[in-house]
């Protein structure tokens, strides 16, 4: 896991720094390690590029922070049968955070100084359990029997082009954080909800 952040996920985070968009984009058959790749398991070595990215990018705007005032706003996507899906939604309707239907993300709050949290921050894996087939996730992870036209169900956000050439998910949580652990917890609710496995 730790060469693989290395090689391929920790040069997008410099690029990313440097002002530039950056994308990981994991594709392959199922069963091919798209996920532990990218979520990887726990908080040890076993920790994917997500988590590795994230204690490196916020490890980086610690040093930026000092000379200069930053903020950050995520957002957690799945694209899956041609469907756009907000998985950062849950979080920001939990919480009561997050802006939907723009881009442009204002107020955030700072970066601190020193988060004080730890390097060995993780996601928590998922498996798919056969006895929840034909069930629906809710955003605890426990399964119900929702009504098909559920809200979930039926996003499908669009992608749309700004006059400025900015591409942009419309309609897309953008939820603002300050720490690691508002990052991952954003990150493992939105797991719960994935329509893949």
């Amino acid at each position: 896991q730790e060469d693989v952040f290395e090689v391929v996920a920790k040069p997008l985070v410099d690029h990313l720094l440097k002002g530039f968009n950056s994308c990981c984009f994991a594709y392959g058959q199922t069963g091919s390690g798209k996920t532990h790749s990218v979520f990887g398991e726990g908080s040890g070595d076993q920790r994917g590029m997500l988590a590795r990215s994230i204690e490196y990018l916020f490890e980086k705007l610690e040093v930026l922070s000092v000379s200069k005032e930053v903020g950050m706003a995520v957002s957690f996507t799945e694209i899956y049968l041609d469907q756009i899906r907000d998985l950062g939604r849950f979080y920001a309707e939990r919480h009561g955070v997050g802006k939907r239907g723009t881009s442009n993300i204002t107020n955030l709050p700072s970066l601190p100084e020193a988060s004080g949290e730890s390097s060995s921050s993780g996601l928590r894996s998922r498996t798919r359990a056969t006895s929840t087939m034909g069930k629906r996730r809710t955003p605890t992870g426990e399964t119900s029997d929702r009504d098909p036209g559920d809200v979930y169900l039926n996003q499908d956000l669009e992608i749309h082009e700004s006059a400025h050439g900015h591409v942009y998910v419309e309609d897309l949580s953008m939820i603002p954080v300050s720490n690691i652990r508002d990052v991952l917890e954003v990150a493992n609710l939105g797991i719960k909800m994935r329509a893949t496995y």
